[in-house]
């Protein structure tokens, strides 16, 4: 009797060895396309990310930032007024209205911060940013920088 059930224990025990196999193959089988399927959706991201630095990048291309200076204008016409007064003086180039794309600050407001917020400066024009930035270290109290990704920056 001991020999049957022993027998029958190890039949069971095959059976289950069989069917443990068969799902695990079946489960294999499901998780190919997926496997596949997430190798093309990485491959699709990287790609994207690439596009998206690429934009990223070429949007920034006539940006400068510029640092130090004061935070005093009372409107965005009187931004523009200080930063072209301010290029004029010290870098001695000549910046009119159309010669600018977008001019903000960037940033919280920081009402303790003397300097206050960098200033985001888009020309439109290359030239323009290539000549400031030449000049650059000719501002006295303020600072100029390219504005680059922050995939660059980290």
């Amino acid at each position: 009797m001991d020999k049957d059930l022993q027998l029958l224990f190890d039949q069971i025990k095959l059976e289950m060895a069989k069917q443990t196999k068969d799902i695990i193959a079946q489960m294999d089988e499901k998780l190919i396309p997926l496997k596949q399927e997430l190798q093309e959706m990485r491959a699709e991201n990287e790609t994207l990310k690439e596009k998206l630095y690429y934009l990223e990048k070429h949007r920034r291309t006539n940006n400068i930032i510029l640092y130090g200076i004061k935070e005093s204008e009372k409107s965005p016409a009187n931004l523009m007024e200080i930063v072209i007064k301010k290029i004029k003086e010290e870098l001695n180039i000549t910046v009119e209205g159309r010669d600018i794309n977008s001019l903000y600050r960037i940033g919280k407001n920081a009402t303790k911060n003397e300097k206050g917020r960098p200033i985001l400066l888009s020309l439109v024009n290359n030239w323009m940013k290539i000549d400031i930035m030449k000049n650059k270290k000719k501002f006295k109290d303020a600072y100029a920088s390219e504005d680059y990704p922050k995939e660059v920056l980290d």
